[in-house]
């Protein structure tokens, strides 16, 4: 299997640059399995052995490996990315068709029911702003921190502590 001629062992200058280029994409997509990707390249006729692929991903390759999963990686995530926005938008059209729907039969929901549909569209409302906040890079929580000394001062201030007192003890 990794030979060039029968019972020769192919050399380093026997593999072309898309023998390189190859291997060492099917081994990014293994995550950097060298043993997964050598049986994948032989299955596709390209026998490269595991210490080979090792070898260009750990030395002679190393940075050209990293870049590709780099690459490889920024792809992937744009691509689910890109897959997320048009489940949501498609997700968005559906609720505002059962938004309508609910709206247009009001009057057949049963009153003891009422509560609980007014209740699911709040939770719709409020998933859909925090999805959108977030889809849009916008803070979906807004926290304030304070020092201890902000809080013994804001406290003081509201004449709940007698700050003295504290630093004496």
């Amino acid at each position: 299997m990794g030979k060039s001629e029968v019972g020769k062992p192919r050399s380093a200058r026997d593999w072309t640059e898309l023998d390189v280029a190859t291997g060492l994409r099917v081994l990014a997509l293994y995550g950097g399995n060298a043993s997964k990707a050598s049986r994948a390249l032989i299955a596709e006729g390209r026998p490269i052995p595991e210490s080979t692929l090792l070898s260009w991903r750990n030395e002679k390759y190393a940075v050209q490996y990293e870049d590709l999963v780099y690459e490889m990686r920024q792809a992937i995530g744009q691509k689910v990315s890109d897959e997320s926005m048009e489940i949501a938008a498609k997700a968005s059209e559906v609720e505002s068709a059962l938004i309508a729907a609910t709206q247009a039969n009001l009057h057949d929901i049963p009153a003891k029911d009422l509560a609980k549909a007014a209740l699911n569209m709040a939770q719709i409302k409020r998933t859909n702003i925090e999805s959108a906040r977030l889809l849009r890079n916008e803070p979906t929580q807004i926290m304030e921190t304070r020092s201890v000394n902000d809080s013994l001062e804001e406290l003081k201030a509201l004449g709940v502590i007698d700050v003295e007192a504290v630093e004496e003890e």
